[in-house]
């Protein structure tokens, strides 16, 4: 298990980051990827952002999912 810690001075720039990392294949293929945020509001706006993003770099629907936000 490893811990990343990613600082930016504004949070779009951190979503494409975590997309960045999202997009290579995990070592655990079932294991959820966690997401520390502060609150229940940051944690909808990420999904729905990685949602959009994802769906722009690889085509599709725009799914975020195997996330957790503890």
């Amino acid at each position: 298990m490893a811990l990343f810690l990613h600082v930016r001075s504004h949070p779009d720039e951190l979503v494409e980051v975590l997309c960045d990392l999202l997009e290579q294949p995990p070592p655990d293929l079932f294991g959820p990827d966690l997401v520390a945020v502060p609150t229940r509001g940051i944690e909808r706006w990420i999904t729905q952002r990685i949602a959009s993003e994802m769906a722009l770099r690889v085509g599709g629907g725009g799914i975020c999912a195997n996330l957790e936000f503890p």
